[in-house]
């Protein structure tokens, strides 16, 4: 082949790799011009206020309640953008759904099915419409917050994702059976103001990026703990009315990690360390004098980078 040809040939290969240039740019136009218009739509905020009756178990002595939450009613979140809340609400009335949204940027999805005697399946979407760019700069905007009521005499299994924007759930005096829970980027918040009916089985939460607070945890006084953070600041507050032994499991990633223990309860720490950082806490790894009416709480904490602090 000659030279000529080979400059024809490289010529030809540089326009049609041009051409394709040029269409994919075109392409990547079209589908972000798709997704703005999608992303940002028309502001058409719908008022949210929709109920699911539920059936409790009857007012029967504890171990007879205990047997019940082998059918418990189960809450699965797919809570992708937004603001998303749940707190108690009075014996006897349904699970319920309230608040509003931007039904021109926002998509909102529910399916409630019951079997057995008491047991039922509540799920509940939350997610933007389209691909835009608008949940990166409206994500905070509280206008979109939804509120789920959950009645405190049946008992539930909460689970899911909660993605990117903020929660905040309120679970004193709920009936928890379990708690399995993802959570995305922004500001998440789980407390127990007042003890539960029953202790909970087990606590895990795996989080991504921003603060996370678990408030009077002690009070829910789950039998295996598992919290996992990886950036930002983590609180952790395991106070509360413990009436079970735990296992209790706390990994932090980087950022400020903070971890407060009751008084009444014996501690055995099992690790208390930070890979680089520093590392504060007042407990000792083996407590001197253990009361034996009060629960223990295996206690095991880690960090990869930052501060770590766990004392009472």
């Amino acid at each position: 082949m000659g030279q000529g040809e080979k400059r024809g040939c490289f010529k030809v290969g540089c326009l049609s790799s041009l051409g394709g240039c040029a269409v994919l740019v075109l392409v990547i136009v079209v589908l972000l011009g798709i997704g703005l218009l999608t992303g940002f739509g028309d502001e058409r905020f719908e008022a949210v206020d929709r109920a699911h009756a539920v059936t409790a178990p009857p007012a029967t002595p504890r171990i007879a309640a205990e047997a019940h939450v082998a059918e418990p009613g189960r809450i699965v979140l797919d809570v992708t953008r937004g603001s998303f809340s749940i707190r108690p609400g009075p014996p006897g009335e349904p699970v319920r759904l309230e608040g509003e949204y931007n039904a021109g940027t926002f998509e909102l999805e529910e399916e409630f099915e019951a079997y057995g005697e008491s047991g039922w399946i509540y799920r509940v979407s939350f997610d933007q419409r389209g691909f835009g760019i608008r949940p990166f700069v409206q994500h905070g905007d509280d206008r979109n917050r939804l509120t789920l009521i959950v009645p405190r005499d049946t008992p539930v299994v909460l689970e899911g994702m909660v993605g990117l924007g903020e929660s905040e759930f309120e679970l004193g005096g709920l009936w928890i059976a379990e708690i399995d829970l993802d959570y995305g980027i922004g500001e998440h918040a789980l407390s127990f103001a007042e003890p539960l009916p029953l202790p909970m089985k087990r606590l895990r939460l795996d989080t991504s990026i921003g603060a996370l607070d678990v408030d009077s945890l002690g009070n829910a006084s789950p039998r295996l703990v598992e919290i996992r953070h990886t950036v930002g600041e983590t609180r952790i507050d395991l106070r509360g009315s413990w009436r079970q032994d735990a296992e209790v499991h706390i990994w932090c990633g980087i950022g400020q990690c903070d971890v407060r223990v009751p008084d009444d309860v014996n501690v055995e720490l099992q690790r208390a360390s930070v890979l680089i950082g520093e590392t504060g806490s007042s407990l000792r790894r083996n407590h001197a004098e253990p009361n034996p009416e009060a629960p223990t709480l295996e206690l095991s904490v880690s960090a990869k980078i930052g501060q770590l602090n766990v004392g009472r």
